[in-house]
């Protein structure tokens, strides 16, 4: 008696399709739309684990998390010049500054030069969650810089800078 070759299930017959056309799309994708395609996807790749868990960054929204990081590296700028460097709405730079003031993370002060300016730092409390929660988020940045070596990544950084200050441009 001759037993023949197991054939597929409907599930892996089914898969099998799913990633031929998921294969085509992105190579349509990659061709027709590039350069926005292929920011766009960098860019939620990286978030999408903080996504998945809500507990990293001890549960920061990710528009506060680069509050408290831009805090941490340039302390003393407003929330309308966060909104600015990050590209972010207005709201949402307000709703992190509340939420992240709400934990006692960062603080605002008067400006020194008068005026409705707001300056804003880093606490103690958000120094402590900063160094806590850094580390996981930078092992992800540095494991994906690895796959750019030194002279890449310095090309890289010249050719997104352009890109950033075109964007600024052309969107206002």
């Amino acid at each position: 008696m001759t037993t023949l070759a197991p054939s597929l299930s409907r599930r892996a017959e089914s898969q099998a399709r799913s990633l031929d056309r998921m294969e085509r799309a992105e190579i349509t994708l990659r061709t027709e739309l590039s350069l926005l395609w292929r920011i766009h996807v960098l860019s939620y790749l990286m978030v999408r684990k903080v996504n998945a868990d809500p507990t990293l960054h001890s549960g920061l929204s990710m528009v506060a998390w680069r509050v408290l990081l831009t805090l941490r590296h340039v302390p003393d700028l407003a929330a309308n010049e966060i909104t600015a460097l990050w590209g972010f709405e207005k709201m949402a730079v307000n709703r992190a500054v509340k939420e992240l003031m709400g934990r006692h993370l960062i603080r605002g002060a008067a400006d020194p030069h008068g005026g409705r300016r707001i300056p804003l730092s880093i606490t103690e409390a958000g120094r402590a969650l900063y160094a806590r929660d850094w580390p996981g988020a930078a092992t992800d940045y540095a494991a994906l810089a690895t796959a750019l070596t030194r002279e890449e990544q310095a090309t890289l950084d010249t050719l997104m800078d352009k890109l950033i200050a075109k964007a600024r441009d052309v969107t206002g």
